[in-house]
């Protein structure tokens, strides 16, 4: 019981997280014109970022974030502390997607 309280309460978070996350993004963007892509770009670790972000993030959460190394690092660090798995395995190769495709210009 004590368990399945805890899942209920991490996921109750996670959903909370997420619609934050969105409405923010909405906010962000006035009357709905984006200047941020709407598809990952092609590359290495494409797929692992779209499987790792892609649950609780509207696409333009990451397409329009401009981050540095350390900042990106920092992103993944939050993230796995709530609740985004990502292996130590692909952990790199996400890190050098995104740094690639949305680092600081």
């Amino acid at each position: 019981m004590r368990r399945s309280l805890c899942w209920t309460g991490l996921l109750l978070a996670g959903a909370g997280l997420c619609t934050l996350a969105i409405a923010s993004d909405d906010a962000a963007e006035p009357s709905g014109v984006s200047s941020a892509p709407t598809q990952f770009p092609p590359g290495p670790g494409q797929a692992k970022v779209q499987l790792t972000c892609g649950p609780c993030h509207a696409i333009t959460v990451v397409t329009s974030a401009r981050k540095s190394e350390a900042e990106w690092e920092r992103t993944l660090g939050a993230m796995t502390t709530r609740g985004a798995r990502i292996s130590d395995e692909d952990y790199d190769v996400i890190l050098d997607y995104l740094i690639a495709n949305f680092g600081q210009r």
